[in-house]
């Protein structure tokens, strides 16, 4: 069970890490792999937030 939930707990942040490259909002992504599960998950709810955010600026431009 331990090693299941540390590969599920390695997948989760490799994912993360990932999605924030992608966002190309990072300025240093090699800090990334030194991050807990729950500071890439704050951060990357940052960035999610950030981007509804826009979105929503945007709809109400129009």
């Amino acid at each position: 069970m331990a090693n299941f939930l540390r590969k599920a707990v390695k997948q989760k942040k490799e994912y993360l890490i990932r999605q924030l490259a992608k966002s190309g909002r990072l300025d240093n992504l090699k800090d990334l792999s030194s991050y807990t599960l729950s500071d890439l998950e704050k951060e990357h709810r940052k960035l999610s937030e950030s981007v509804g955010d826009r979105q929503r600026d945007h709809k109400h431009q129009l």
